[in-house]
């Protein structure tokens, strides 16, 4: 399987790479394969006074009842945080975006069920749109709705706080 960075080689590497070893990067998409959640929470932000956008937020999420992978996550890989998200759960959850997009290029290749392959590649390519289009406009570009929309059917029936249906009305929202 091709990995990701070999096909965005115009995307440049960050720190993540030289902290992280083969075996962390392993570590890590076996833990994002089968606890982890990528998806991209749908957001308004306060544009101007009384005026809101809609944004779209990558995340990259694991929940567990025991903390100590969680702290393995974040030190490792020295991204996102880890909090207490019930009675029972803890979370770590990266979502700056363009720790995103470097955590996922880092461990894409680790990454073995079909259906995070597909969330990973999706999001990676989502954050470079973004990022390439940011010069140009603010907006969501039509191939980025697309790929909300895939990312959505892709986490239906998932315990996500939006359902697809919701994700395609806020997509109608920003048009």
């Amino acid at each position: 399987m091709k990995s990701l960075i070999s096909q965005f080689p115009h995307i440049l590497m960050g720190s993540i790479m030289n902290r992280m070893s083969d075996s962390e990067n392993g570590w890590h998409g076996g833990i994002i394969d089968g606890e982890g959640t990528l998806s991209i929470r749908p957001r308004k932000r306060e544009k101007e006074s009384h005026l809101f956008m809609m944004t779209f937020e990558p995340r990259v999420i694991v929940h567990q009842k025991d903390r100590t992978i969680l702290d393995f996550l974040f030190s490792s890989s020295g991204l996102g945080h880890v909090c207490i998200h019930s009675q029972k759960q803890w979370r770590w959850e990266i979502s700056k975006q363009w720790d995103v997009l470097e955590y996922l290029q880092n461990i894409s290749s680790y990454l073995r069920h079909p259906q995070k392959i597909e969330l990973g590649k999706l999001i990676i390519e989502f954050l470079i749109i973004k990022r390439e289009n940011k010069k140009i406009s603010k907006k969501l570009t039509p191939r980025m709705l697309e790929i909300v929309k895939q990312i959505a059917f892709l986490n239906r029936g998932r315990n996500t706080k939006k359902s697809s249906s919701a994700y395609i009305e806020l997509i109608g929202e920003t048009n």
